[in-house]
């Protein structure tokens, strides 16, 4: 069984225009979070940019949020921001309703081949691919408990460490191949 996503969050909102480039503000008050800012990994907190001054259409959001990229490739990720932040034009930022879906069981979902089809099938745009809100609020999303919701986030954790644990493993191996390679071409001379 499943829901539509409009009926699992709590507030679901398209980011801010700027009128330029956003610049960096070190005494800023607001952090922006922008479509290049969403990656597999997450989203690095520490390294958005600060701004202040901007009359924003709506309140910076504190808290978890799940960020979607609205164009291309339709990257989420989930973000606990402990300062505000605001989402620029190429994002949708949510709050999901906490007692029924997890924000970071929400990204994974967004991130999953069953969301990235609907994306796909039900996007606009024929060579930059735009996703509409309307057309994101109905995105289906699976019912499971809470507790199975946890579950799997811990599970999606483990594999993404493992991961990163296995890249960083070829690359040291590729290095030291390369360093075997350089002294025994060293020898050779």
């Amino acid at each position: 069984m499943t829901t539509q996503l409009h009926e699992l969050i709590l507030k679901l909102q398209s980011g801010y225009t700027f009128r330029g480039p956003v610049l960096h503000d070190p005494a800023g008050d607001v952090r922006v979070a922008q479509s290049k800012d969403v990656t597999a990994v997450g989203v690095e907190l520490e390294s958005l940019p600060r701004v202040t001054g901007a009359d924003y259409r709506t309140a910076p959001e504190t808290g978890m949020v799940v960020l979607l990229a609205a164009r291309g490739s339709f990257r989420a990720a989930a973000l606990n921001c402990d300062e505000p932040i605001i989402a620029s034009s190429s994002l949708y930022i949510m709050k999901p309703d906490e007692s029924r879906l997890l924000p970071e069981y929400l990204a994974i979902h967004l991130n999953s081949p069953a969301a990235q089809a609907y994306f796909a099938q039900n996007s606009t745009g024929s060579s930059i691919k735009t996703l509409l809100i309307d057309t994101l609020r109905q995105l289906p999303v699976p019912d499971i408990p809470l507790d199975r919701q946890a579950l799997y986030v811990a599970l999606h954790q483990n594999l993404m460490r493992q991961r990163a644990i296995l890249e960083r493993k070829t690359a040291l191996s590729q290095s030291i191949l390369n360093q075997s390679l350089t002294a025994i071409e060293g020898a050779i001379k």
